[in-house]
């Protein structure tokens, strides 16, 4: 059985609810730059090869960024000095 775009992407999304997502945040950055380049290239044998694959980049790069910022260490805000 082959691995299908749709597939790894949705691999990758899931593998983002992980302890350690670091590799699955790479594997999504990478998946978006390949489906931003698609509409210059013939990658794929579709006409609209992200639709056919249910990929939307905006959703996608909207779950990566709230995982990155999630994953961000938590800074202790400073009162204001007055």
């Amino acid at each position: 059985m082959g691995v299908t775009f749709r597939r790894l992407a949705a691999d990758a999304l899931a593998a983002l609810r992980a302890e350690d997502s670091e590799p699955a945040q790479e594997a999504v950055a990478l998946l978006i730059d390949l489906a931003c380049e698609t509409g210059s290239h013939d990658y794929f044998r579709s006409e609209d090869p992200m639709e056919a694959a249910q990929f939307v980049v905006s959703d996608a790069a909207a779950v990566l960024s709230q995982r990155r910022m999630a994953s961000w260490p938590r800074r202790r805000r400073r009162s204001p000095r007055c």
